[in-house]
């Protein structure tokens, strides 16, 4: 049984295409790997800036509760300022400097 002469040239073309195209798939997949690489760094600096962010989110109730607390205090001390000033003026009045 002899072996027809297509045979061999379907051979050779699947060689020779197999010889260019695994160096090109070769070329392909190192760059997806490369490219998958620095997703996957990307997605772990994400993950780590938003577990950040949520840190800061759940604070944002006691920041709500400071500016109030500052609030009252900024009404406490106003009182307490205005009533300072009477008090110098009081003394200055009864140390005789202020008529």
């Amino acid at each position: 049984m002899e072996v027809p002469t297509a045979v061999y040239v379907i051979w050779i073309l699947v060689l020779a295409v197999a010889y260019l195209c695994v160096p090109v798939l070769l070329v392909v997949l190192t760059r997806i790997l490369k490219a998958a690489i620095k997703i996957e760094v990307y997605a772990r600096e994400t993950q780590k800036a938003s577990s950040g962010i949520r840190t800061h989110v759940q604070n944002a109730g006691l920041l709500v509760e400071t500016d109030e607390l500052l609030s009252s205090a900024h009404t406490v001390t106003g009182g307490i300022a205005g009533e300072a000033v009477q008090l110098v003026q009081l003394l200055m009045r009864r140390a005789g400097g202020e008529k």
